[in-house]
C-alpha cells in the first residue's frame, strides 16, 4: 500500500553500534538548508596571469538571501558553521593554442580581511588549435558562520580574455547538519 499523503518524511541513518547495521529515522522538519545559484550577465574580462574574482552578479535562486551579487561584492556569505558543496563553471574565450585555465574558491574568514586561496583546481589546458574552452570544479568546502567564499578564475593566454556570460555559473549548498 502506498501513503500519498505521509505525515513524517524518513532518512536512512548509518550507526556506528557494536552491532552495526542502518535504521529509519524520523528527518528534521526544519532542515538546515541553503543554497544559491549564480550567474554572470555579460561577459567579464580576466587579466592574463592575475587571478581575478569572477563577477556572478545576478542569481537564479537563492533560498537564503546569502549570496550578494551587487557590484565590488560577488560572495556567498556562509549562514552557519559546516560543510559546503560547491561549483564552479567557467567558459573562456578566444585562447591561443595551450593556454591555461585555473578556477578557484576565495574565503574571507568571518568576512573580514581579505580573501586567500581555499580551494584550486588543476589547471586545464586547450588543445593545440586554442580556441573557446570550459572548466567546472566541484568539491567541499568546511566553513564557519559569516565566511565568504568568492570564485576566481586564472589564465596565461598572453592576453587578457573574456569569460563568455552564457556558460558562467557559481552554486554552494549547504549540507544538511554537517
Amino acid at each position: 500500500k502506498v501513503d500519498n499523503s505521509p505525515t513524517n518524511d524518513y532518512v536512512l541513518t548509518a550507526k556506528s553500534s557494536a552491532a552495526g547495521g542502518l535504521t529509519w529515522a524520523a528527518a528534521s522538519s526544519s532542515p538546515d538548508w541553503q543554497s544559491f545559484q549564480g550567474e554572470m550577465v555579460g561577459d567579464q574580462t580576466v587579466s592574463n596571469t592575475t587571478w581575478t574574482r569572477v563577477k556572478f552578479n545576478a542569481q537564479n535562486w537563492d533560498t537564503n538571501d546569502n549570496y550578494l551579487h551587487t557590484t565590488d561584492n560577488w560572495y556567498y556569505a556562509a549562514p552557519a558553521a559546516g560543510k559546503y558543496w560547491y561549483k564552479v563553471s567557467l567558459k573562456i574565450n578566444g585562447t591561443g593554442a595551450t593556454t591555461e585555465l585555473d578556477v578557484a574558491l576565495y574565503k574571507s574568514a568571518g568576512g573580514t580581511g581579505t580573501y586567500t586561496l581555499e580551494k584550486k583546481t588543476q589547471r586545464w589546458r586547450t588543445t593545440p588549435n586554442g580556441g573557446a574552452f570550459m572548466v567546472q570544479t566541484t568539491g567541499l568546502i568546511a566553513l564557519s558562520a559569516s565566511d565568504r567564499v568568492a570564485a576566481y578564475a586564472w589564465h596565461n593566454s598572453g592576453s587578457d580574455k573574456s569569460l563568455d556570460d552564457n556558460w558562467c555559473l557559481f552554486e554552494m549548498f549547504k549540507l544538511d547538519g554537517a
